[in-house]
Formats: C-alpha cells, sequence, structure tokens
C-alpha cells in the first residue's frame, strides 16, 4: 500500500495484524526484507491454503513508486525495475504474529507458471498492477485462485483470467549437483549454463541433443526429441518451470572452502518430485551426465566435465539453503538446517511452485475449447424488452460470446464479457449454498490515462466447470425497479454510480442463502472525463476527482444458477445504506473485511479535497450490519407517553438492521429525563423485538422519553426514527421511516405524564396541631394530604373516614363501648388535599383514627386532647360536709370548675379558690355573678380559721377510682375553725361567690348540678336579684344537700336534693367535760400500778417531747419557707408582725421578738404576759389550735395589706385582686399548698 508521510506512491510492505478484541495493533514485519514481498503499490491481494495454514499471497504491482516511466508502451514485459510492473509472488504463511520480524521464514517467494500452447514453453504470469486475485473452490471443490485484468507494464487494460490451482501447491527447495573438470568461469560462460538447464531439464537424456544450440536466449526443443522421448520417472516435459536459479559455487563461495579445485556446484531451485524424477538417477548411473555431455556439439568444455561422485557435502548454511549430499547418504539427498524448522516449514522450503492455466478467449466456439476456456452469455440489453434473458439459436441452446471479435448475433443483446478493465473489485460467493462462483463490480474499462477514461458500476458473475468459465452480467435495478447504468451522477441515491477501486464484500452468505453484495466508497470522475487514478499518481493540481463514501449493498436473494450459468437473470435491487454516527470519510483503495458478525471494517485508502488534494489515510472504522439501524426502529406502547407511579411500565421496541430484517443484540440508550431521571431496563425478546420496563416514582407531567440506538455511547447513537401508526396500543406497526411519510414527524422523543400512584395511607400525611389537640366546642381542622407509595401527590377523589373515640388512657380502651364515635367532616379540596373540620364540646381524650376506604393511615391513631374551654363561674359548683362543722377539727369542701360544656377544667389548677367563713354579711356590696373584692360581700369574717386549698384532690386520692383519672377542675378546701358559734360558709371562684353549693361528701353529679346552674341563669336572665343581706331567703347561696353516695358514671350521684333549713351554719365546741368516773377508777388502780409503769412512763414522755419537738421545728421550716415565699412575691421581704417571724423565733428556740405576733398583741394590752408565754410554749409544741389561729391572723393582716394597695393603686403584678399576690390567679394558700397544709 501507500504510506501516508510520502507522495511518491512508494510501496511498502509492512504487515500488521489487529485484534478485533481489543483493537490493538501488532506490527508483524517490516517492508524492505531481501525475501519479502515486493514493495509495490496496487497490488493484489488475497488467502489461500498452503500446507493446512490458510496463507496470504500478494501479486504483482507498481514496485519503485509511480513515475512518468512506469506505462511506457516501450517497456519490455520480460523487464523489471524500478518504478516497473512486476509479477512478484509472495505468500505469507506462517502462524506467528507477535512481534516485529524480517526473517525470510516468514514469507515465501511463490512461482506461478503455465505451459503456453503458442510458444510451446513454459511461462510466469505476466507482470500487471490494479488487477484482483481471489481464492475459492471455483472448480471440482478445490482449493484455487482466479486473477482477473489488470494494467500491463505498459498501461494497457487486460481482460485475460488465470486459474491457478492453489491445491497442487508444492515446495520448492535449493539443490545442487557437483561437477569436475569445470571451473565457475568456465560454466558462466554464454551457452554453458543454458546447455546445462537444458540437459537437467530433459533428464539427460533425449535421443539426440546435437542440435540444440548453445545460446540460452534461443535454445528451443528439436524436432528429434519428442515429448514422447523425455527423460524417465517425473522429469518430464514443461520441468523447467520447476528448475529455475541456477548458480555455481565453487572454494571461494562462503561454505564450500573444502569443496577443492577443479570442482564447482550447480546450485538451482526444484520441487522434491523434479529431484526424484530427474537428479537422483544420476546417482545411480553417473554416466549419463557424461553421455548427455558428449551429445552437446560444439561444447567442448561441457564434454569434458565429469559428474563429481566424490564425498562432499555441499551446504550452503548461511543462506540456509539446501544441497544435495553427493555420497554419503543418497536415499536423503538433502541437509536440513534445524533453525528453519522452528516456525513449521517443510524441509526449510525457499519457494512455493503453483501451477497456472490461463482462459483461453480466442476460440469461437465451444468445439475449440478443449479446456480452460473463457466465454459470456449474450444477454439482453439492460431497459429493453430483452433484459434479463439470454439469446438462443434455433436448437434452443444458449447463444456465447468468446470475445470483443466473437459478438453476440442479435442487436438487443450484448456479449457478458466484462472485457479489459482495471481497478475493479472481486470476491467469492457460495451460490445456493452448492457452487461458488466469483462476481467482479466496477473499474475502469479504457487503458490507463486514457484522455476519455469510462468507469463501470456493471456487476458481472463467473461460473466455472471442470473446462470452461462462464460470464454473466447482471439486471440490476434500484428500490423502484428501473434499470441501473453506470451513470456518473454519484449524488443519486437510487443506484451506486461508476467508480473504480471500490470495496466490496458479501454478507450473510451462509447455507442457502446468497446475501448481500456490500459496496463500499472508490473513486469517480470530478469536473472532466480524464483518468481518476492518472490523475492521483501524477499528483495533479489542476484535475479534479471525487472519493466516495457511500455504503450500497445488491441483494443476491433471487440470484441463481439459471442467470450465472445460463443468463437468464432475475432483477436485482440495489440499496443505498444509511450510515448512521461517524462514518469513513470519503476513499477509495480502502481495505474492507467483514468478519463472521457481519461487523464491516474500513481502514486506510486515498482521498481527495480541494484544500489538501491528495492524501492516503490510515483511520479504521468499523460498522455493525446487524445492529438496529435507527430509521427502522419504532416504539410502541401506552407507557411512552403515560405511566402510573410505583406501577411497572411497559413499552416495546421493534427494530430491522439497514437490510430490513430482524435485528437483534440492539444496543439502546434510552434516557427518561424529568424531575427523577430513569433509565429503562431492555431484554430482547427475539425476532428484533424488545421489551423495556422501568418504574417510575415521581409523578410528574415533566417527563421526556429518548430512545436511541447504536454502538459507542451517545456521539454514535441515533435517534429512532421508525413511525409507527399507532404507537399506544403496544403493538408493533411499522410503517417506514418517518422522513418517507407523508405528514409524519419523528415521535421520539415522546412527552410522559406519570400519575400519582393508589393513595397509600402509611405515605399520606395529615398537618395541623388539630389532630392532636382541641378545645371543647370549637370548631377544629387539620389537612390530609393524600399521597401515594413514592409520596405523588394525589388528585383528590379518596374516601377518607375520621372517627374521634373517648379514649381511656389508664386503660387504653374506649371509656364507652357502645358509645358513637364523633365523626369529622372531610371536604375533598380535588388537588389531593382533604380538610378534617370537627367540633367536640365533650373534653377528654379521645382515640382519632383516619381511614383510607377502610385503611388507616397518616399515622393514626393517635390520641386527641380536647381540652376544656376558659372556666365558667356559673357552672362551677361546691359541695362537701359543710353542714356539721367542728371547732377544732378540720372539715372538706370541694370546687368544681367547668366551662360552658360543663366539662372539667382541665388545667394545672391556676383558678383562684377562696374559703371565707363570715361571721355576719352585708349585702349590695357584691351583686350576684359580679367579682366581689370584699371579704364576706363587706360583712365580717372569722379569722380563727385555718385553711389549706389544693388542686386535684377529691374524695378518693388523687385519682377517681371509677374512671381512673385525674380528678380535673377540682379544688380541695380543707379548713380549720377555732371557734365555735354561727358562722357562713362562702366559696369564691375567681373572687366570685359560688351560687350553687351542694352538701355532699361526694361530687352530686350533673343531675343535680346542672338544675341549680340552669335556674342560676334564668334568673340572672329575668335580672333576679338577691340581697345579700335578706337572710329571709332560704336559697340565696343555692346550697343543697344530698344523699351521701357515690355516682357511678363519672362522679355523679343521682341523689335527690333538698334545702337546707338555714343558711348559718352552727359550730360545735371541740372541748368537753372529762370522764370523772374513770378517772376515779383509774386512781384507784394507779398505787398498784404506779411503780410498774413509773419509769415506762417517764421514758415514754421523754420520747414524746424529743418528737414534738423535731416536729415542730419541721413545721416551723416549713412556715418559713412559705413566709418567704410570700414575701418575694410581695417584693417588701417580710410583713411586720408577720408569722414568719414568730416561726423564725420559734425555730431558734428563743422566746424574745421584737416583732412577733404575741408581743405585739400583750403590748396592745390584748394579752397577758402568761398569755403570751403559754402560746408560744404551745406553738413550740406544734399545737394545731395556735397555728391555726396564727394563721388566720396572717391571713387577716394580708388581706389588710392588699386592700391598702388598692385603694393607693398598687396592685399585684397579675391583677385579679385576690389580695394574696400569687401567680397565674391562685391564691395564696393554694400556691404553698403543701407547705401550709403541714404547717396547719
Amino acid at each position: 500500500g501507500q504510506p501516508h508521510s510520502t507522495f511518491n506512491h512508494g510501496g511498502t510492505a509492512d504487515l500488521w495484524t489487529l485484534d478485533l478484541n481489543t483493537q490493538k495493533w501488532t506490527l508483524v514485519h517490516l517492508s524492505g526484507i531481501s525475501t519479502g514481498p515486493a514493495q509495490a503499490t496496487f497490488s493484489a491481494f488475497t488467502t489461500m491454503t498452503f500446507s493446512g495454514i490458510v496463507a496470504l499471497v500478494t501479486h504483482g504491482g507498481v514496485l519503485g513508486g509511480y513515475s512518468s516511466d512506469t506505462f511506457k508502451t516501450s517497456n519490455d514485459l520480460a523487464t523489471t525495475g524500478s518504478a516497473l510492473v512486476t509479477a512478484k509472488t509472495s505468500m505469507y504463511y506462517s502462524t506467528q504474529t507477535e512481534g516485529t520480524q524480517s526473517e525470510k521464514e516468514f514469507w515465501l517467494d511463490v512461482r506461478l507458471t503455465f505451459f503456453d500452447e503458442t510458444t510451446d514453453e513454459d511461462e510466469g504470469i505476466p507482470a500487471r498492477a490494479m488487477h484482483t486475485i481471489r481464492s475459492g473452490k471455483f472448480k471440482a471443490g478445490l482449493d484455487s485462485i482466479i486473477l482477473y485484468g489488470g494494467l500491463d507494464t505498459q498501461g494497457n487494460a487486460l481482460s485475460s483470467m488465470f486459474y491457478i490451482k492453489v491445491s497442487d501447491a508444492t515446495s520448492a527447495y535449493s539443490m545442487g549437483i557437483g561437477l569436475t573438470g569445470i571451473t565457475k568461469a568456465q560454466a558462466s560462460a554464454t551457452g554453458v549454463k543454458a546447455a546445462l538447464l537444458r540437459m537437467i531439464d530433459t533428464g539427460f537424456t533425449c535421443g539426440d541433443l546435437t542440435s540444440y544450440m548453445t545460446d540460452y536466449t534461443s535454445l528451443a526443443r528439436g524436432s528429434t526429441c519428442p515429448p514422447d522421448d523425455w527423460g524417465w520417472l517425473s522429469c518430464a516435459a514443461g520441468s523447467k518451470k520447476n528448475f529455475h536459479n541456477m548458480r555455481f559455487l565453487d572454494s571461494t563461495d562462503a561454505g564450500f572452502s573444502d569443496i577443492g579445485s577443479g570442482r564447482i556446484v550447480v546450485a538451482f531451485f526444484a520441487t522434491l518430485d523434479d529431484y526424484e524424477g530427474c537428479i537422483l538417477p544420476l546417482f545411480k548411473d553417473p554416466t549419463l551426465f557424461e553421455t548427455a555431455a558428449s551429445m552437446l556439439a560444439n561444447d567442448t568444455v561441457l564434454a569434458s566435465a565429469q559428474f563429481d561422485t566424490a564425498g562432499v557435502d555441499y551446504t550452503y548454511g548461511s543462506a540456509a539453503e539446501l544441497y544435495v549430499d553427493l555420497s554419503t547418504s543418497p536415499q536423503t539427498p538433502w541437509v536440513k538446517e534445524d533453525y528453519l524448522n522452528q516456525y513449521g516449514e517443510d524441509f526449510g522450503a525457499v519457494e512455493a511452485h503453483i501451477d497456472s492455466y490461463v482462459y483461453d478467449t480466442t476460440i469461437t466456439d465451444d468445439n475449440g475449447c478443449r479446456t480452460d476456456c473463457a466465454r459470456g452469455l449474450c444477454q439482453g440489453i439492460s431497459g429493453t424488452s430483452s433484459s434479463g434473458s439470454h439469446e438462443t439459436n434455433s436448437a434452443g441452446e444458449s447463444v456465447y460470446c468468446y470475445s470483443d471479435s466473437n459478438p453476440c448475433t442479435s442487436s438487443t443483446y450484448e456479449c457478458a464479457m466484462p472485457g479489459k478493465r482495471f481497478g475493479h473489485s472481486a470476491t467469492s460467493l457460495l451460490l445456493g449454498g452448492t457452487s461458488e462462483i466469483m462476481i467482479l463490480f466496477g473499474g475502469e474499462t479504457t487503458d490507463f490515462g486514457a484522455e476519455v477514461a469510462q468507469l463501470s458500476s456493471e456487476v458481472f458473475t463467473v461460473h466455472f466447470s471442470l473446462t470452461t468459465a462462464t460470464f454473466s452480467k447482471l439486471v440490476v435495478v434500484d428500490e423502484d425497479g428501473n434499470a441501473c447504468g453506470d451513470s456518473s451522477d454519484c449524488s443519486s441515491e437510487l443506484c451506486p454510480c461508476a467508480r473504480t477501486d471500490a470495496a466490496i464484500s458479501v454478507m450473510g452468505n451462509v447455507g442457502s442463502d446468497n446475501g448481500r453484495l456490500l459496496v463500499f466508497g472508490g473513486l469517480s470522475f470530478g469536473d472532466s472525463t480524464a483518468s481518476p487514478v492518472a490523475a492521483y499518481l501524477s499528483r495533479s493540481t489542476t484535475l479534479t476527482v471525487q472519493p466516495l463514501n457511500d455504503l450500497w449493498y445488491l441483494d443476491l436473494t433471487d440470484l441463481d444458477e439459471a442467470c450465472s450459468r445460463d443468463g437468464t437473470c432475475n432483477p436485482l435491487k440495489w440499496h443505498l445504506v444509511i450510515v448512521p454516527g461517524n462514518k469513513p470519510g470519503a476513499r477509495w483503495g480502502a481495505g474492507m473485511v467483514l468478519d463472521s458478525s457481519d461487523n464491516l471494517y474500513i481502514t486506510g485508502g486515498a482521498t481527495w479535497d480541494a484544500t489538501t488534494k491528495f492524501s492516503e489515510a490510515s483511520d479504521l472504522y468499523v460498522f455493525q450490519l446487524r445492529d438496529p439501524f435507527y430509521q427502522r426502529c419504532s416504539a410502541t406502547g401506552a407507557a411512552l407517553t403515560a405511566a402510573v407511579a410505583g406501577v411497572p411500565a411497559v413499552f416495546y421496541l421493534q427494530c430491522k438492521d439497514a437490510f430490513e430484517e430482524p435485528a437483534n443484540g440492539a444496543r439502546f440508550q434510552i434516557d427518561i429525563s424529568g424531575p427523577v431521571d430513569m433509565s429503562p431496563s431492555v431484554i430482547t425478546t427475539g425476532d428484533g423485538e424488545y421489551r423495556c420496563t422501568y418504574t417510575p416514582e415521581r409523578a410528574s407531567s415533566a417527563y421526556t422519553v429518548t430512545i436511541r440506538v447504536g454502538r459507542g455511547g451517545s456521539t454514535y447513537q441515533d435517534l429512532i426514527a421508525g413511525y409507527d401508526s399507532d404507537p399506544t396500543d403496544s403493538e408493533h406497526q411499522y410503517l417506514g421511516y418517518y422522513v418517507n411519510i407523508q405528514g409524519a414527524s419523528n415521535q421520539n422523543p415522546y412527552s410522559l405524564t406519570v400519575k400519582p400512584g393508589d393513595t397509600d395511607p402509611a405515605i399520606s400525611t395529615a398537618n395541623g396541631g388539630a389532630i392532636t389537640l382541641s378545645t371543647a366546642g370549637v370548631v377544629s381542622s387539620f389537612v390530609i394530604t393524600a399521597k401515594d407509595f413514592a409520596q405523588n401527590r394525589r388528585p383528590g377523589g379518596d374516601i377518607i373516614d375520621a372517627q374521634m373515640v373517648l379514649w381511656n388512657t389508664v386503660k387504653n380502651e374506649a371509656s364507652d363501648s357502645h358509645g358513637t364515635p364523633s365523626t369529622g367532616k372531610v371536604q375533598d379540596n380535588s388537588d389531593g388535599s382533604y380538610t378534617v373540620s370537627y367540633s367536640i364540646t365533650a373534653a377528654g381524650f379521645y382515640r382519632l383514627t383516619v381511614s383510607f376506604s377502610g385503611s388507616t393511615g397518616v399515622g393514626t391513631p393517635v390520641i386527641l386532647d380536647v381540652q376544656t374551654g376558659v372556666p365558667i363561674l356559673e357552672y362551677s359548683y361546691a359541695f362537701g360536709q359543710i353542714d356539721s362543722i367542728v371547732a377544732g377539727a378540720a372539715s372538706t369542701a370541694w370546687v368544681q370548675t367547668r366551662d360552658t360544656y360543663r366539662n372539667f377544667i382541665r388545667s394545672d389548677g391556676y383558678e383562684n379558690i377562696e374559703f371565707e367563713l363570715c361571721i355576719d354579711v352585708r349585702g349590695g356590696n357584691c351583686p350576684h355573678g359580679q367579682v366581689c373584692d370584699s371579704v364576706c360581700a363587706g360583712g365580717t369574717i372569722d379569722n380563727g380559721v385555718g385553711i389549706t386549698i389544693s388542686y386535684g384532690d377529691g374524695p378518693n386520692g388523687k385519682t377517681d377510682s371509677v374512671t381512673g383519672q385525674p380528678y380535673y377542675g377540682l379544688y380541695q378546701i380543707i379548713f380549720f375553725p377555732f371557734n365555735d358559734g354561727a358562722f357562713e360558709p362562702s366559696i369564691k371562684h375567681n373572687s366570685t361567690y359560688l351560687e350553687c353549693v351542694f352538701v355532699s361528701s361526694s361530687d352530686p353529679g350533673f343531675e343535680i348540678v346542672d338544675p341549680c346552674v340552669e335556674q342560676l341563669l334564668i334568673d340572672r336572665a329575668s335580672n333576679a336579684r338577691r340581697s345579700l343581706m335578706d337572710r329571709s331567703k332560704v336559697n340565696r347561696r343555692r346550697i343543697q344537700t344530698t344523699v351521701s353516695a357515690q355516682a357511678g358514671n363519672g362522679r355523679r350521684n343521682n341523689a335527690t336534693t333538698e334545702s337546707l333549713a338555714l343558711q348559718q351554719t352552727t359550730i360545735a365546741s371541740a372541748f368537753t367535760p372529762p370522764d370523772n368516773d374513770l378517772a376515779i377508777m383509774w386512781l384507784g388502780l394507779a398505787p398498784i400500778l404506779c411503780c410498774v409503769l413509773g419509769v415506762a412512763i417517764d421514758l415514754i414522755c421523754g420520747i414524746g417531747s424529743f418528737i414534738n419537738s423535731w416536729r415542730a421545728r419541721k413545721r416551723m421550716e416549713g412556715l418559713e419557707v412559705q413566709m418567704d415565699e410570700r414575701r418575694s412575691v410581695e417584693g417588701d421581704g417580710s410583713i411586720p408582725g408577720g408569722v414568719g417571724s414568730d416561726t423564725q423565733m420559734l425555730k431558734q428556740g428563743t422566746t424574745e421578738a421584737p416583732r412577733d405576733v404575741f408581743g405585739q398583741l400583750q403590748n396592745q394590752g390584748l394579752m397577758t404576759s402568761s398569755d403570751v408565754e403559754r402560746c408560744r410554749d404551745l406553738a413550740t409544741n406544734g399545737d394545731p389550735r395556735i397555728l391555726g389561729a396564727l394563721d388566720s391572723h396572717e391571713r387577716s393582716v394580708m388581706r389588710t395589706a392588699v386592700l391598702f394597695k388598692k385603694l393607693v393603686g398598687g396592685r399585684n403584678g397579675n391583677g385579679n385582686g385576690n389580695g394574696n399576690g400569687s401567680q397565674g390567679g391562685s391564691s395564696g394558700t393554694e400556691t404553698s399548698k403543701p407547705e401550709l397544709q403541714l404547717a396547719i
């Protein structure tokens, strides 16, 4: 080929291999070795099988690069030289392909000879270039090579065809015979060499050698030595084709120093058969040579020479040539160098000899053809009515033509002989799976350098029999059935234009399938009709040429023997292959190989463009012919445009290759782009169809499905462009390339909408505080967002139910298993959201469950806390045993706070609850239902009472024994009166007197309470006012008595009620006279027990005294903490004369305090010193009466202080006017409930 780096068209003979798996090139050997192939351009190249190994064969070409002297009419066909055409044939058949090699063992010269009957001589195939050689089993199933056409040394286009019988190929070796009595100089003289060759050629015995001339160039076989008298054994006629390269060697030559003087070796190349038939007999009878030599007239040199039988081993070792061992081992007359066998070459062969036969085109009919004749069929001219038929004679026999001088007889028929041409292309085809034929395509049909050249796009077949080769011209048409001609318009996409140096191959020729003829590239005319090849070789800067890179295929399905043998041909259609991606640039003379997987490789070649003019390429391209062709791929299936999140989506692809056959093994690149990119999986289902699956997750209408097909990544992939009439029905209805369909556009890419999947209750969400928290009677709402498994928002339409069941969180069960659940109202917002609204009047904990068509979701069930509203004073009530109060003993009352829906207030005890024991009540200062800041409504309060108020303490402790729930909204009042007499107990809730008070040790229940509340509301509505001082009205405070019975349902008592007869309560005295009789009895027994119990009593008293002292200190510590907290609340640090100073004093064990209560009372003349000392002792010992009196005194002082502050505008921080300085609306006693209770 032509190396890229030079521009003189100098040849190269480098040999490279390409590993198709790794795409790695490896240099096998360098060009330029003497024993390798000729460094020639435009040589022919093929393969053959030799010695069981596939061998590469090169033949002919232009040596030394093109020059103006290359093709001249004066060139002698028999000479070779630089820039001239050669006939050299070389064969490479080693199995080693690694590393750079230059040794000759990789290459053998091939001697192609045939017997020319016209000259009665053995001839070699004449030198030529730009021809074709093609191997195959063309005759009788034997390996052979067909050589056709080309240019000779003078630039003439050739039409000759040779049959090279590869099956008869033999190896030739370098051999020799020894002669004495002659020198190398004598043997080399004119005539002697010719005579020796003739003697060897004839086996040294031909009846009369005297007529042989000594001039080699004119030496001819005499009539007295007919063919029947040639030699013996296998040394027969024509053996000169095997005996050649004769040379003379003596002791001056390397390796022959021991041959001695007066001796020479006549060396030559010959086959083993020739050696055994012609040379070996000389060893049996040495006189044969002398007899033959003496018969040669006029040659005294040869006549005196004698056959040398001396024991000399003539081994031309350094050149690795083999010679006959003349003495010691005549049965093994050759010697092998060991290193010659390391590559598996039998006996170190130096040549391959192959018999060749020229096809005779000079005959005029079949009767003149004895063997190897070429003929053409007379076929109808394309475009005429005779097209596709062949001419027959009157007997119905086919009419043949044999040369241009013997054309067809009818004007509507033409001779199918291809004629002379060069630059054509050849390949082989197993026709119908039975007989192998050769196909010829294109070429230049005029002599080299013709001013008006002719190019061809014709297709010929050659059918072989044992004696003849028959040419047939195929009828080729375009896809519409119109005849194709040798058009020079290469822009047409109907038929290939005329061209030369195209690359061709046959694909799909398997079994009985003929397959297709592929044609790539080539060279066509530019702006003139001058030979484009001549313009290239001369490096013309003025002529333009047109390189091509189109790819065509000719469908050979309808080709049969009736056409190739008889000339009756069916039209065969050309199809242009649209090559996707990055295809090879335009070129001619490219190498093309088609592998078993129908991958087409293109490499090298020459090209031209207007800027750089002529240049050569070294790139490599591969085209997977069986890959799906994007124009013949289409898609169908609803999933191309619509899918549902979470549901596997399927669509289908079908693809045909460039030949409209189902294409398997496609490489697709399918991209679904959008909010979430996806790549569907693709599996083949056979017959060129594929199933694509993806599962979308994110719903959106912004997806795009893009389908590409091809190899090598997106750069080399194309959008599929086949048109499906209904791409949504999952049925393939491929109509073709969309461009060829009127009004159609490419459906690819596709717009895809992914809708949300079915609602997944577990994924759906609910938002809003009202899911877990609400207020009784308030309309609350929360929002449900329905989503599928991938959190896509649903469009709406779900069936949603929200139920709320009153729940006992302690027992984790429904409070009423037979109760009717509350339900929410669900509004569908038609956007996947639902507003759930509800209003529950009964406070408490509820179990909220949201379900979608019966399936629970959105994280439910959850506990919904329905809290109470603000306390409604009219609905609050009190109860307790307030009709049987005893001075000096603790009594208990309870206040139940409720909201407008009668729910017990669920709080942390922040309500302000006050208890008063009034001596008298003055009316008018505190109207009913109004905040009353004054004590006892302006009357007189009994301060001689200790009071403790706590939250959440009920009749049964902290927890309702029936419900298991805490006592919500319930305040416990423990009061300790010190004075007996008539009093009126009063209870305030947030400074408002409660008017529904019940005498009951347990909650009277709603059935008892609510009638009182309702009557109260009626009275207020009718502006019924009662005077606080009007004691004649027994129901002014609605104090009622009830039967003391605990309700079984929610602390409600179903007992009947009756009004108290009196508003005032008489407090009985707690101090009664002792039982004297019992004392006398004990005094009678005292003398007896005194001694026994004295010590014990004294010990017990001591322990008791210690315990009382310890308890007093603890109580005082509690009072001290209490007073400190109160002083910090008031902000003044201390209360003058308060109990805090007393308790501190008592804690420290001293009886002196400048500001203690007892001291102040003594200073005011209200107590004597003995009274003070006694009170201090009782307080120190924790007497509850003294401590209660101190607490009552302190409360009175604090109330007075609060009143003073209000009068001067100094209300406390919480502004509730309760006078105790507590936070959050709680009374002072409530704030320190535990400590105060302990102190009292």
